[in-house]
């Protein structure tokens, strides 16, 4: 690619495009964890606790704001809607080879004991 041709991704392939979207979901969540650890140096932990239970509220709205836009997904779409947009988040990419950015898939047994929204 030269310097003259534009942005590097309108020129990848599928498959360079799919590590490149792996790559984007593990780097944003090394700063999401950076970012706790730096907030927690500087105050403590349950300060850090605090800021990113804000920062996370106010980061879902937008998230959530912005999936719909994109891919045209209704308000009050129903649980289709949401399973959709709720899949389609970063923390949720999952490449073809089943391999998961953040945590491991639970069993069903695991999920029905934790919180009832979690990524597939």
């Amino acid at each position: 690619m030269s310097p003259q041709s534009g942005n590097a991704f309108e020129a990848m392939g599928r498959e360079d495009l799919l590590r490149a979207l792996e790559m984007f979901a593990k780097n944003w969540l090394a700063h999401d964890g950076c970012w706790f650890l730096a907030a927690e140096e500087r105050f403590d932990m349950q300060t850090a606790i605090d800021l990113d239970a804000r920062s996370w509220t106010r980061f879902a709205s937008a998230e959530a704001r912005r999936i719909m836009t994109t891919f045209d997904i209704q308000a009050g779409g129903g649980l289709e809607a949401l399973e959709r947009a709720l899949s389609l988040r970063l923390y949720c990419y999952q490449h073809s080879t089943d391999r998961m950015v953040g945590r491991p898939q639970a069993s069903a047994a695991e999920q029905s004991a934790e919180q009832p929204l979690r990524c597939r």
